[in-house]
């Protein structure tokens, strides 16, 4: 997969880096996690999982940012005994981040508020 950021969206390549090393900071990103499991069952089947996991920040107040993070798995699986392969999607999960803003600074507690 292939990103591109225009130059005119980047104000300064030092403060984007320290933005993608901040778990809190307010910027959308998605991570795709791919697993793969062997040998299931008698007919060694497998199994592929793809996680898309979008991390989205919005503001609720002036004061109160909230950060959504869900899980959403893609799944492709043969089948273990005989039959034919299936695909699908399996629960999502959702977790709900709060943020407090003070003084320019943004604050972040480490357990979800909410998980739907």
């Amino acid at each position: 997969m292939t990103i591109q950021v225009h130059a005119h969206l980047v104000q300064n390549e030092g403060e984007l880096a320290k933005k993608l090393q901040n778990p809190v900071a307010n910027l959308i990103s998605v991570r795709l996690q791919s697993n793969w499991d062997f040998g299931i069952g008698p007919a060694d089947a497998l199994r592929y999982t793809l996680n898309v996991q979008p991390v989205i920040p919005f503001s609720l107040t002036s004061n109160w940012n909230f950060i959504t993070r869900t899980i959403m798995p893609v799944i492709h699986a043969e089948s273990p005994v005989k039959g034919g392969p299936e695909w699908g999607l399996r629960f999502a999960v959702t977790l709900l981040f709060p943020k407090r803003v003070t003084r320019g600074k943004e604050r972040s507690k480490s357990q979800p508020w909410t998980r739907v």
